[in-house]
């Protein structure tokens, strides 16, 4: 596990709901929740087991609003993001989230079974 999560002094994990477009037009986000709920417990689970008191909740639609609504309400000094296969949008999500907001964001990329296979460091 990654020395910036082990090294931090709290540890608050966010899990947007990202229902598809059009489940997002017409509120059908019932599914991407429960999908959120139970990535958050997993996380959670993961980080806990692994000595790590973490805490945590199921965030907005869609993650440039979540990370924003987590930022102002928690002042965080780095952010640490995990995706499945980072995609350009991830990487434009990070650059957008510092610019926005000056906090340096670390992205994991995750391997099928969920271990990092590879970051970058921003900031």
């Amino acid at each position: 596990m990654s020395t910036l999560i082990h090294e931090a002094g709290e540890v608050f994990v966010l899990s947007p709901t990202k229902p598809g477009r059009l489940r997002w037009v017409f509120s059908d986000v019932d599914d991407a929740r429960h999908v959120a709920d139970e990535r958050l417990a997993s996380i959670l689970g993961t980080l806990r087991s692994a000595g790590v008191p973490a805490m945590g909740e199921v965030g907005a639609d869609m993650p440039l609003v979540a990370i924003g609504d987590a930022i102002r309400r928690l002042h965080p000094d780095h952010i640490v993001c995990a995706v499945g296969r980072a995609k350009h949008r991830d990487w434009q999500l990070m650059e957008r989230t510092e610019r926005e907001y000056g906090v340096p964001m670390t992205l994991f990329e995750l391997d099928p079974a969920g271990h990092p296979a590879g970051s970058h460091a921003g900031g």
